[in-house]
């Protein structure tokens, strides 16, 4: 019975790790997307200020990228 116990125990531990693991290479891949439209936003940015464009048009500019790159994601046109 005690074996039978220590061997669930093990296997959930082992789950538990797998879970845990899953969880960071979520948060790097977030961490990956968050910087990666940061750096597009500050790009787009520094190209558009100079031709005086307005902001709220940069701004659905951008978020029109956001959902393309979602569509594409999810394999929508």
């Amino acid at each position: 019975m005690i074996d039978k116990a220590k061997k669930r125990l093990a296997r959930l531990a082992a789950l538990y790790q797998g879970c845990l693991e899953s969880e960071r290479r979520l948060d790097r891949a977030a961490q990956q997307l968050y910087d990666h439209h940061t750096r597009r936003s500050r790009d787009m940015q520094g190209f558009l200020k100079p031709a005086g464009v307005d902001p709220g048009l940069e701004a659905a500019y951008l978020d029109s990228l956001r959902e393309k790159g979602a569509a594409a994601r999810l394999g929508k046109d």
